[in-house]
């Protein structure tokens, strides 16, 4: 069982604690009952039976099929991906009563003690999955004791495999990346070195970062591109001829209430009570790791703070929206090129980091972000007339995207447009946004033409990437984005200014009939 604090969904001014389905060691339950990814069943019991070995464990081999056919039955509990994302059927407020009278079977209070947790923090408890709390309960109840150490012997073996001396990390190397993902070699020392202290102190490094790599003028320029890209969706939404008037007066005043985060926080974290000692590796990061959990367990005692960044770290060449809180955040490490150079034309910063503006602000209003309101409140505010409409165009984006096939893959791995059409409406969002916003900013410098061909190719730079046949694979059932490749060419076939700009014609592969695109 994984616990997150995060908002409340109907009560956005303060955390909760989340009850979310976890303990597989492979991506998702698809894993252990797919026929398609039986060889990564093959080879995750390999794993299994050499961290197990690695550890000295005896019998290696029957531990690896005991935990195996132990994860089989936890992986049942477990609700698919598309179910997952859905914020409404993952809203369940149940009583700490409730959580035991519902799932009896499982000391619920040892398993609280056990993580510092105070009663008083967890009398309500937000749960994901209500199906899967009883199953676990069940199933722990039904397995022995011997059986269930086993099982967290190797969870934590797993976890720490990184760190551990060669026997395990190459075993994880070999199971995490090389079968998942076909990347063969390891990256070099000091990246991985990086990538660690980045994933473990974001906040720390980030600090450092944003000092050296990202000036007052970058930040004010980025804070312009914002201001337009939020000017060019209230645009977009008054220009919106199938919403109501009832509803589009929500929608705006939700843009007017979106909280934008550029760059680095305000109040950086606190490491002060963190003791990190050179040598001892281990040692350091489980002590990192609890720091960060007493860190987020610690939200539970304050109000929500809009400010807060939660998610990301100003290293993370990455940005995020955020339901309940209605703010965006993009930090240093992607206002950098090909995303965003001081330098560059208007046209190439508007198709590459005012593309992820816009996708970000266009998460307020997709699938998920739609159910919430200017406060980041699970309510429904939309008109049901504007409901239908709405999915009308929802269920045209899956119809688009459910036949694409990413090259290399075979014709039966395409792309699953119900998993990926939240970031779908946000990436055509994104890219019409900015489309709109270059107009404003094309005028205000009085340009005569808007050079959209730039922005086009600046928007497919920045998902220029090289992929293993085994990572696209694996996204094509994990990922809620579709392959870079879709991202662009399918994204560009629905806006009117690329047909033009590149005198795109019927008969042409990348023509789209104007009927037949979809405008938001």
């Amino acid at each position: 069982m994984w616990l997150r604090v995060e908002p409340d969904r109907k009560d956005s001014t303060r955390h909760r604690p989340y009850l979310v389905q976890s303990g597989l060691g492979m991506p998702d339950e698809a894993y252990y009952r797919e026929p398609v990814h039986s060889e990564l069943r093959t080879a995750y019991r390999g794993y299994l039976t050499r961290i197990a070995t690695a550890a000295g464990l005896p019998d290696p081999a029957g531990v690896a099929e005991r935990v195996f056919d132990l994860e089989t039955r936890l992986a049942a509990g477990h609700v698919d991906m598309v179910r997952w994302v859905d914020s409404l059927s993952s809203y369940h407020p149940w009583s700490w009563t409730e959580l035991r009278d519902r799932a009896p079977g499982f000391d619920w209070d040892a398993w609280l003690d056990g993580l510092g947790g105070q009663r008083a923090r967890f009398e309500t408890v937000l749960v994901d999955q209500p199906e899967y709390p009883a199953a676990l309960a069940r199933l722990w109840e039904a397995e022995d004791a011997g059986r269930w150490r086993e099982y967290l012997r190797l969870r934590l073996f797993d976890h720490y495999a990184p760190v551990l001396p060669a026997a395990f990390a190459d075993a994880h190397f070999d199971w995490a990346e090389r079968a998942q993902t076909g990347i063969q070699q390891p990256p070099p020392r000091w990246r991985a070195a990086v990538r660690f202290v980045r994933t473990k102190m974001g906040d720390a490094l980030g600090r450092e970062y944003a000092q050296r790599h990202f000036p007052a003028e970058s930040k004010r320029q980025v804070e312009q591109l914002v201001e337009d890209l939020l000017a060019a969706y209230r645009q977009r939404l008054a220009e919106a001829d199938w919403m109501s008037e009832q509803t589009r007066r929500t929608a705006l005043a939700k843009v007017d209430k979106i909280v934008a985060l550029i760059g680095y926080p305000d109040t950086w974290r606190d490491y002060s009570g963190l003791v990190v000692r050179p040598g001892e590796l281990l040692a350091s990061l489980r002590a990192v790791e609890n720091h960060e959990f007493r860190h987020r367990l610690g939200r539970l005692d304050r109000p929500v703070d809009r400010r807060e960044w939660t998610m990301l770290t100003p290293v993370e060449v990455n940005a995020n929206y955020s339901w309940e809180i209605n703010h965006i955040v993009f930090p240093a490490a992607i206002l950098q090129p090909p995303f965003f150079d001081p330098a560059a034309a208007p046209a190439v910063n508007y198709g590459a980091i005012g593309v992820v503006i816009g996708h970000e602000i266009g998460h307020g209003f997709d699938t998920g972000g739609s159910r919430y309101d200017e406060n980041g409140t699970l309510r429904d505010w939309w008109t049901s007339a504007d409901k239908a409409a709405f999915e009308t165009k929802t269920k045209a984006v899956i119809a688009q995207y459910d036949p694409l096939v990413p090259a290399g893959m075979p014709p039966d791995r395409r792309v699953n447009g119900a998993l990926t059409v939240t970031e779908n409406l946000a990436d055509i969002r994104g890219v019409s946004t900015a489309l709109a916003a270059y107009r404003i900013a094309a005028a205000r410098a009085g340009a005569a033409e808007p050079d959209w061909r730039a922005l086009f190719l600046s928007y497919a730079r920045i998902w220029r990437h090289t992929a293993t046949p085994e990572y696209t694979a694996a996204t094509l059932g994990l990922d809620s984005h579709a392959p870079a490749e879709f991202r662009v060419n399918q994204v560009v076939r629905n806006m009117a200014e690329f047909h033009t700009a590149f005198e795109v014609r019927p008969g042409d592969g990348m023509y789209l009939a104007e009927h037949e695109r979809v405008r938001l």
